[in-house]
């Protein structure tokens, strides 16, 4: 709809360009007050939306357990993995950031 809304506003701002008048000036205001209305209750759709998680296999989340268990086991499956795009940081910069020397056994 906002699209729709959107393409009608520019046809009234060209026929406006066209032949000005006062009820062309007056239509104008109305699309654009109509325009973002529709806007408004787009966002807000979206943000409700958003509110609904869902992990990856598309099941919803209900409670904070759900989500709280989806974000543990996010981060435990990303623990020990590689990423090549990353490029490795330098040991005695991390040494010295760190103030200890980490050890294999660490």
């Amino acid at each position: 709809m906002v699209v729709v809304k959107q393409l009608e506003l520019e046809n009234v701002h060209k026929l406006l360009l066209a032949s000005p008048s006062v009820e062309m000036i007056a239509r104008e205001k109305q699309v654009d007050m109509d325009l973002k209305a529709l806007i408004m209750a787009e966002k807000s759709c979206f943000r409700q939306k958003s509110r609904i998680q869902f992990n990856n296999d598309g099941v919803k989340l209900d409670s904070f357990g759900d989500v709280s268990n989806e974000f543990v086991k996010f981060f435990n499956d990303s623990l020990g993995t590689v990423d090549d795009s990353v490029d490795r940081f330098p040991d005695d910069l991390l040494k010295q950031i760190l103030g200890v020397e980490l050890t294999a056994e660490m």
